[in-house]
């Protein structure tokens, strides 16, 4: 046989030939090593929700009954809703025209994102003195890494519960608002963000902890029966790719996992792929944790006793 040198010598030789070549072949059945992509573990994660948080904060401008329906608008549109309001009909992404139609006594409040924001604050410190670093996904929302808390508090549920409570306690008490119009907050702890999102809405639900067992195998059974709209709900996937899903027969998430990554891949690109990772159980998405903020505050020793506030005027 002879060899035609287009190639260097250092590259393996196509053809696997068994005997010594130029090219530097392997040994007959000596299995070829390719490189493949390495991916990150999927953390134990916790979620903390709270339902509706902008309808928590609007109501602290006035004296609502539970019972009172209520819905926030942004761009004409409810982004949230009480529970009073959701019994009556009322969706998020309803047109206010259409709200109003199918209750007509609701009241409505118009969407503030920084005064969500400064009223969660205090969920943010209470939670973060418990939790060393926390991802403040969203007002309402957080986001940590669950195994250093619950190792200290016993467990994963022991922790959730404690969460749950913290939680509740720097709403009613240090900001002086009221869960009774949205139900109140829910912990869920999986492995995945995708899981534990899902996980904490159904806490809030039922109004205790939901704790979904370690593991991929375990993830993926708990998220096999689940539609998959939870897609857009939960991971922010596009609602028109969610659609095409449903038109293509795969209605529930175990349906995508149970695919082929590689087809999905070449069938629906960087998209179908990350939703096939997360309908499997995958994700390995960390949270983009950060120290809850500090106190401000100024000291100033005097040399002398300062008797009246006047002198403070001028520091």
């Amino acid at each position: 046989m002879r060899w035609r040198r287009s190639r260097p010598p250092s590259l393996p030789c196509p053809l696997r030939c068994p005997l010594r070549c130029p090219f530097r072949c392997p040994p007959r059945g000596e299995p070829v090593r390719s490189s493949s992509v390495t991916r990150t573990p999927v953390p134990r994660l916790g979620v903390l929700w709270c339902p509706h948080w902008p309808v928590v904060v609007a109501s602290a401008s006035s004296a609502q009954s539970a019972s009172e329906p209520v819905v926030v608008l942004h761009a004409n549109q409810v982004v949230a809703h009480s529970a009073a309001a959701g019994a009556e009909g009322v969706a998020v992404g309803q047109r206010r025209r259409d709200a109003q139609a199918r209750c007509p006594s609701v009241r409505v409040e118009q969407h503030d994102p920084a005064r969500d924001a400064r009223a969660f604050e205090q969920v943010v410190r209470a939670v973060g003195a418990m939790v060393p670093r926390v991802e403040v996904t969203e007002p309402g929302m957080l986001t940590f890494m669950s195994r250093g808390p619950s190792r200290y508090f016993g467990g994963d549920a022991a922790m959730a519960a404690t969460v749950a409570r913290v939680a509740t306690e720097a709403v009613t008490t240090t900001a002086g608002l009221s869960l009774a119009g949205v139900g109140g907050f829910g912990v869920g702890v999986a492995d995945g963000r995708f899981a534990a999102g899902i996980a904490a809405r159904r806490a809030a639900r039922r109004a205790q902890p939901v704790v979904i067992e370690p593991g991929q195998q375990a993830t993926a059974t708990f998220l096999a029966p689940l539609p998959v709209r939870l897609l857009s709900v939960v991971a922010g996937v596009s609602p028109e790719f969610v659609h095409l899903l449903n038109r293509l027969g795969l209605h529930h998430l175990g349906s995508l996992a149970a695919l082929p990554e590689a087809d999905v891949l070449a069938r629906f690109g960087p998209q179908g792929a990350f939703a096939h990772r997360l309908a499997g159980g995958g994700d390995d998405r960390l949270p983009g944790t950060h120290d809850p903020p500090a106190g401000m505050q100024v000291q100033r020793v005097f040399e002398q006793p300062v008797h009246h506030s006047d002198a403070l005027v001028f520091v």
